[in-house]
């Protein structure tokens, strides 16, 4: 398990580039606890057999919009972590506070995006296997 905030920025972002895992991912499941200000994903790689989760916490501004591309909305083509400063005007219109926030971008296949203001991030990793005796099956 990793977590991350504004502090661990550097080493976030190194994950994100160095983890092989997010990019042909399909996103299994989403879950929002409005209350909580949570978003739990559940991401799958098949190439790489890999299930994993993503707990983000502490959300201020979360945006999906709809792409016009040919391609699969659940299938991740890049996250990135982005500039906050996009949101700063939009922040301070609403009264909210992004000093201590992390932005982060999912964009799909299909031009679907997903922007998420937070504090953190959890990353919790469920299977893998290098040996292949037990790979996952799409069913999962």
């Amino acid at each position: 398990m990793a977590r991350f905030t504004k502090e661990q920025t550097k080493e976030l972002n190194e994950f994100l580039c160095n983890c092989c895992y997010i990019h042909d991912a399909k996103i299994d499941r989403v879950m929002y606890k409005q209350r909580e200000k949570e978003l739990m994903l559940n991401i799958l790689n098949f190439n790489f057999n890999v299930k994993f989760n993503l707990i983000i916490c502490g959300i201020e501004i979360l945006l999906a919009t709809k792409g016009n591309y040919f391609g699969d909305s659940n299938t991740i083509l890049s996250l990135t972590l982005e500039d906050i400063s996009y949101w700063e005007s939009f922040s301070h219109e609403h009264n909210m506070s992004t000093s201590d926030s992390l932005y982060m971008l999912f964009q799909m296949f299909s031009g679907d995006e997903l922007h998420v203001v937070f504090k953190e991030i959890i990353i919790t990793e469920q299977y893998k296997t290098d040996d292949g005796s037990k790979p996952l099956k799409k069913s999962d």
